[in-house]
């Protein structure tokens, strides 16, 4: 009688990390402000977004000395192994080319890109209350003031 009990206690424990787990999948697609409109690359909006990202010292984690700014690719020793920094240039195979000014808020924001979770490598409690208009500045710098660097973020 006691392997039925812990079989179902285990079956229901099963049930409810699987539910968990898809809880936290749909939370991580939806995060983020929706229906963004990126702000005309005028030099003014990339010279906020330059600021901004000096302001927020992206440049420590997304550039290697010697390597192009911004492209990633900095190694971080973890607990549980190494972690390499985004590629965050306009490059639209290796960087942000590819992504919306949505998907570029729910990773600064929220630490979520192509469904799966940036943590722990971006620190991104810091910028969840950074500003629409400020997070389009920065998306604006990235994609029209920064170059195109075509290196993986990993090796």
């Amino acid at each position: 009688m006691k392997w039925k009990a812990a079989l179902i206690a285990l079956t229901i424990g099963f049930v409810g990390l699987l539910l968990a787990m898809g809880i936290a999948y749909l939370s991580d697609r939806s995060a983020g402000q929706k229906n963004l409109v990126a702000p005309a690359a005028t030099p003014e909006v990339i010279a906020r977004g330059a600021y901004l990202a000096r302001l927020g010292d992206c440049a420590a984690c997304h550039t290697v000395p010697g390597k192009p700014a911004y492209s990633g690719g900095l190694r971080m020793g973890i607990p549980i192994g190494a972690i390499y920094t985004s590629n965050i240039t306009p490059d639209s195979s290796n960087g942000i080319g590819r992504m919306s000014l949505e998907d570029f808020d729910r990773a600064l924001r929220f630490g979520v890109a192509e469904g799966h979770s940036l943590y722990p490598a971006m620190p991104f409690t810091s910028y969840y209350n950074t500003r629409p208009d400020d997070v389009a500045a920065l998306y604006t710098y990235f994609k029209y003031g920064v170059p195109a660097a075509v290196l993986r973020a990993h090796p």
